[in-house]
């Protein structure tokens, strides 16, 4: 699928990080084929040198920047997608933009081929964000709120529109339709009753590495382009 990455470069996706990038790594661009996906994760430890990082930052952000990619991975559908990481005074941010053609049709064909009829895509909290995407894709232009299922019962874990920044909120302009983020999940898991549901949704993000390195992972949704922003505090 050709899309014009330089679109998707445009739309502006920051949470907790001020100022400018010190240094912005080699943009890595590829599609929904296998061959692109491998080719885009060979790239990262490359590209990361540009920045200077010490041993552990480095190993972090490498990290993350390859759960980003095998977080497309879990969409159905042909989609294009740029990556790149931006080094700031404290701060990295790993930034994930994407284009994709997935709609309802499909996404519940992706699910019929399961073996369980269910969404696999819910498994672990990297493909619960793979889940945030795509509903807020095929519920463009409305506020989607996804449910965790346990065996203890729900937690929504995904409340799209509900992370908005004052500047976006005043802006008519603001570039995403909808957004989602980890830290406004964390705070709503806080505000629940602490029940059985509560406690596991608790235990899989403690689980989860992304969960437990990123200081933030903020999620855009406007129309077919997808915006993802690692936040990380280097050490």
């Amino acid at each position: 699928m050709q899309t014009g990455h330089e679109n998707m470069e445009e739309l502006k996706l920051k949470g907790g990080i001020t100022g400018e990038p010190t240094v912005t790594t080699e943009k890595i661009s590829f599609g929904s084929n296998e061959k692109e996906i491998e080719g885009a994760l060979a790239k990262v430890s490359d590209v990361l040198g540009a920045l200077n990082l010490g041993k552990k930052d480095a190993l972090r952000v490498n990290l993350l920047c390859e759960e980003s990619i095998g977080m497309v991975k879990a969409l159905a559908g042909e989609f294009s997608a740029v990556i790149w990481v931006e080094k700031y005074d404290k701060d990295c941010a790993i930034q994930l933009r994407l284009s994709t053609e997935m709609d309802l049709g499909k996404r519940v064909d992706f699910i019929n081929v399961s073996t369980d009829k269910k969404n696999a895509a819910s498994s672990g909290f990297m493909k619960k964000i793979a889940d945030i995407v795509l509903t807020g894709i095929m519920n463009s232009g409305n506020i989607a709120t996804l449910n965790q299922e346990f065996d203890a019962g729900s937690v929504a874990y995904g409340a799209m529109g509900s992370y908005m920044y004052a500047g976006a909120m005043a802006n008519p302009m603001a570039p995403y339709g909808a957004m989602w983020s980890l830290g406004s999940y964390r705070d709503r898991l806080d505000q629940l009753e602490d029940d059985a549901a509560v406690g596991q949704a608790w235990d899989e993000l403690e689980k989860s590495i992304v969960a437990s390195i990123a200081k933030d992972v903020i999620v855009g949704v406007k129309d077919k382009t997808v915006g993802m922003t690692i936040e990380y505090g280097l050490i």
